[in-house]
């Protein structure tokens, strides 16, 4: 467990990394694909074959098209930033870790040893705060009390 977290917090971080390369890569939403009141986008392209043409209201039918296959470049940005495989990686890692405890849940401790060594497993970052309801505090107050780790002033999120 101790090397999954490991792999989750370089994962993580390498997450955090690419994410930010991709913020600053990815071009902005065009103001074409913004729909406006009256906006005959879908309505000139589904039925302007039983209309006059129009060239005005078939030009901005055209924009958001044109606007969305040049916005499309994002998933480039995310791309070239790595950023798509680091979630992947990122994703993976919780996946195996949420595995791991459904194990070792699975066990029922017959000592307070083993309670100990299944509080000590779980416990992460290494921490406990402080909650507002009853349950959790109570919960964190028994962790605590196992793994002789004490209780943060800081709220947790």
């Amino acid at each position: 467990m101790l090397e999954l977290r490991t792999a989750e917090q370089e994962a993580t971080a390498e997450c955090m990394r690419t994410y930010d390369v991709y913020h600053r890569l990815r071009p902005a939403l065009p103001r074409e694909l913004i729909w406006r009141l009256g906006d005959p986008a879908g309505y000139v392209i589904q039925y302007s074959h039983l209309f006059r043409p129009n060239k005005h209201k078939q030009r901005r039918a055209d924009q958001p098209i044109t606007a969305y296959r040049r916005w499309r470049a994002e998933e480039t940005a995310a791309e070239q930033s790595g950023y798509l495989p680091a979630e992947e990686k990122s994703e993976a890692i919780g996946r195996s870790m949420h595995e791991v405890y459904e194990r070792m849940f699975a066990i029922k401790p017959k000592s307070i040893e083993g309670y100990r060594a299944l509080a000590s497993a779980v416990l992460y970052p290494g921490e406990i705060g402080r909650y507002d309801d009853i349950e959790t505090s109570a919960l964190a107050a028994l962790v605590s009390a196992l793994t002789g780790v004490g209780i943060t002033e800081t709220e947790a999120a």
